[in-house]
């Protein structure tokens, strides 16, 4: 068992480069002659234009108002360059919540790492960013969709000569926090008193109740809980590893190390494997792999990661 998703070195090397500022060149329609968006004194005005305009040239999505924005935080101001070489600064950060409609009904999605930037006239949504966070995008003369396992979603649609705005519409700020509370999941009142009670198991709780070993307990009988994440990393156990070899081969092919399955040589000779040493790749430790090594009567041996010589 490695590591936990949080603490993955490679995800925190990705978080950190979308952190990192970056600077903006934005496109404008060639066919018209006329930028994008312009650039003008904007306060936090309900009244203002909410359309979100799709910018393939955006480097991160971006609004004039923070009047949508959840889980806002300020940052150190960042200056970002426009198409008609004027500057504007992002001095906030946030996600907006956003809905729209599908032949299921109304969907909601979230629109994460949003810049704030006060003086732009139009909310931008950055085709890069879509992209490379969640699925690519596709136009044609009238609609732009999205690509999601395997079905297309359409998110915007023609507004001009090439001008694509998006079919999503904002929820303000408060409405998203409400709705989030509204759509939260009920808490049984077994699994409560499993977490009141110190994360007894399902067997103790259900003893105190039918028992009447407490007082108060205002359940009748204890019905199974939903996972729990508490329980589930905290009764985890991981096998240890070794420090040191403990033994030797005396013959070849006694022990064999592999790092990359992809590299395995065939054997040409009558020899089998007696041990079969490797780190804890998903090629090695498969159930499949595993009843294949049972079945020819071949031991394995896990190593930490990056230890061979073990």
């Amino acid at each position: 068992m490695g590591h936990w998703i949080a603490e993955c070195p490679s995800r925190i090397h990705d978080n950190a480069d979308r952190q990192r500022p970056q600077r903006a060149n934005m496109a404008h329609n060639q066919a018209s002659g006329d930028f994008l968006f312009a650039v003008g004194k904007v306060s936090c005005d309900d009244t203002k234009n909410p359309t979100w305009l799709i910018d393939s040239g955006a480097t991160q999505h971006m609004s004039y108002s923070k009047c949508f924005m959840v889980n806002y935080k300020t940052i150190d101001p960042v200056d970002l360059h426009l198409a008609d070489d004027g500057v504007v600064q992002a001095i906030g950060s946030g996600d907006i919540v956003m809905k729209m409609k599908t032949p299921s009904g109304v969907k909601k999605g979230v629109l994460t790492n949003v810049w704030h930037i006060p003086k732009l006239t139009r909310n931008l949504f950055s085709v890069g960013r879509l992209t490379k966070d969640a699925a690519p995008m596709t136009f044609d003369t009238s609609v732009c969709h999205v690509n999601v396992k395997g079905q297309k979603w359409k998110i915007g649609e023609r507004a001009g000569k090439g001008l694509f705005k998006m079919c999503m519409t904002p929820v303000h700020a408060e409405s998203a926090s409400v709705a989030n509370v509204a759509e939260a999941p009920q808490m049984s009142k077994s699994y409560l008193w499993h977490l009141r009670l110190g994360h007894i198991g399902h067997g103790g709780l259900d003893t105190i109740v039918k028992q009447k070993l407490s007082v108060g307990i205002d359940i009748a009988s204890v019905n199974k809980w939903e996972l729990c994440g508490g329980c589930a990393p905290g009764k985890q156990t991981r096998v240890s590893f070794q420090s040191t070899t403990t033994e030797r081969a005396k013959n070849v092919l006694d022990i064999v190390r592999l790092a990359h399955l992809r590299r395995f040589s065939h054997i040409r000779d009558a020899r089998t494997f007696r041990l079969l040493r490797s780190d804890n790749g998903g090629e090695y430790v498969s159930n499949k792999f595993a009843a294949f090594c049972r079945n020819e009567g071949i031991v394995q041996q896990f190593t930490p990661p990056y230890t061979s010589q073990l």
